[in-house]
C-alpha cells in the first residue's frame, strides 16, 4: 500500500501537474478518454500514457502500446527473475563493490563506510577512528547512502580543499549511521570527452542486462544521461533535469536527440552547447563487456540496470539496480520493437508456468 501511494505521489508531482499545465497537450476530456481507453484495452496503470506523451497533440496512441507496461514488467521481474533473498548484493553498494572487485571489475573507489557507530575500511574490513580516517582524505570525495540512493537522493559532495571541519561532518554521520548507513568514495574524475557535454555532473551510463537461463548476457537498452542547470547529479527525472540520449549499441555514438523527463527533444547540450548526434562514447565497447561479466556475478538477480562511469582511464561501475525503470523505452526506443527483448521473452516465458499471460505484454 505505501508502494502504491508512492508511486502515484510521485506520478503526480513529477508528471500529472506538468501534463495539465503543457500548452501543447490535447484538451483534457480527449486526454482523460484516451487513458481510459489505454488502461482498459492493455489492463495497465495510465503511467505509459503520460510518461510516453499520449497526451501531446499529434501523439499517435496506437504508438503507445508498442512500450511494455512499467508495472506489469516489475512483477513479473520481481516474481520470476529477481530473487528478492538476494536483492541486497546488488543494492548494497558495499556488497555490490565486494562481489565486483572480487571478480576483477573496476568499480567506485569507497574509502569506507559508516554503520552502526562504525567505520569500516574496504581493503580488509577492519575499524578504524575517526581520526584516523580524517587522516587519510586528502581529496574531494562523495557521502552517499548504502541503499536507496535513487535519483541522487541523500548525496554529500565534500570539496576538501574547502571543507573546514571533516570531523564534524563526518560525525554527524556516524550518529546518524544506525538507520541510514552510508559510504565514502572518491570523486570520479571523468574522462574529458564526457565533461564535453556537461563537466559538473559525473554523467553515466545506465545500461540493463538480462541474464539467460542458458547463461547468455544481453543488453536491451542503454543511454547516457547528463547533468544540466549548474547540478551535480545526472540524474534523469522531473526534479533534478537531467537528459538522456540513447547510445548505439554497435556503434557507440550518441542519438541525434536527446530528451528530458518531459520528452522535450535537445539536439545539443543546453548549457555547454555540445552536439549530441555521432558524438562517440569513450570506452564503450569495454562497457558493454564490463557489464556483461557483471551480470554474470549475480545469478538469482537477473534483470539488472548498471550505472557505469567513464574515468580518465576507462570505464568503472558505479551501481547496480535490480528494480530499474524501463522508461529508458523513451530513448531507445519500445521495447516491444527491441528483438533482442522480445527474443529473450518468449524463451524466457517458455519456462515459466503460465507464462503465456505475459506474451502480449512482452512478445510480439
Amino acid at each position: 500500500m505505501y508502494s502504491f501511494f508512492f508511486r502515484f505521489k510521485k506520478l503526480y508531482n513529477e508528471q500529472i501537474v506538468y501534463m495539465v499545465n503543457d500548452k501543447n497537450r490535447k484538451k483534457l476530456p480527449l486526454i482523460l478518454f484516451e487513458l481510459l481507453r489505454y488502461m482498459i484495452l492493455k489492463k495497465d496503470t495510465p503511467q505509459n500514457y503520460i510518461k510516453y506523451g499520449g497526451y501531446k497533440k499529434g501523439a499517435d496512441t496506437t504508438e503507445l502500446i508498442k512500450y511494455i507496461p512499467g508495472a506489469t514488467f516489475d512483477k513479473f521481474r520481481s516474481k520470476h527473475l529477481n530473487d528478492k533473498r538476494y536483492l541486497f548484493q546488488v543494492e548494497n553498494k558495499w556488497e555490490l563493490n565486494r562481489k565486483l572487485f572480487a571478480s576483477g571489475l573496476k568499480t567506485s573507489d569507497i574509502i569506507c563506510k559508516i554503520e552502526k557507530g562504525k567505520i569500516v575500511l574496504p581493503s580488509d574490513e577492519k575499524e578504524t577512528t575517526i581520526s584516523a580516517l580524517v587522516s587519510r582524505i586528502k581529496e574531494d570525495f562523495v557521502i552517499k547512502p548504502i541503499a536507496d540512493s535513487a535519483q541522487g537522493n541523500g548525496l554529500e559532495f565534500v570539496c576538501y580543499s574547502q571543507a573546514t571541519n571533516l570531523y564534524t561532518i563526518l560525525s554527524k554521520y556516524i550518529e546518524n549511521s544506525y538507520t541510514t548507513p552510508v559510504l565514502l568514495e572518491y570523486k570520479i574524475k571523468q574522462h574529458k570527452d564526457i565533461s564535453e557535454l556537461y563537466p559538473i555532473a559525473v554523467n553515466t551510463i545506465r545500461i540493463d542486462t538480462f541474464l539467460r537461463l542458458d547463461g547468455r548476457v544481453n543488453i536491451f537498452g542503454s543511454t547516457l544521461r547528463t547533468g544540466r542547470n549548474g547540478r551535480k547529479v545526472d540524474n534523469w527525472s522531473g526534479r533534478s533535469g537531467g537528459i538522456a540520449v540513447k547510445i548505439d549499441l554497435e556503434t557507440g555514438c550518441l542519438d541525434k536527440v536527446g530528451l528530458d523527463y518531459y520528452l522535450n527533444n535537445y539536439k545539443s547540450h543546453p548549457d555547454t552547447g555540445t552536439t549530441f548526434n555521432s558524438y562517440p562514447v569513450p570506452y564503450f565497447n569495454e562497457v558493454k563487456a564490463m557489464v556483461k561479466k557483471a551480470a554474470r556475478c549475480f545469478p538469482k538477480v537477473r534483470s539488472i540496470g548498471w550505472d557505469v562511469a567513464i574515468a580518465e582511464n576507462g570505464p568503472l561501475i558505479i551501481e547496480g539496480n535490480s528494480d530499474y525503470s524501463l522508461q529508458i523505452q523513451a530513448c531507445t526506443g519500445p521495447y516491444l520493437l527491441n528483438k533482442v527483448f522480445t527474443g529473450a521473452m518468449k524463451q524466457e516465458l517458455l519456462s515459466i508456468k503460465k507464462g503465456k499471460k505475459y506474451e502480449k505484454h512482452f512478445v510480439c
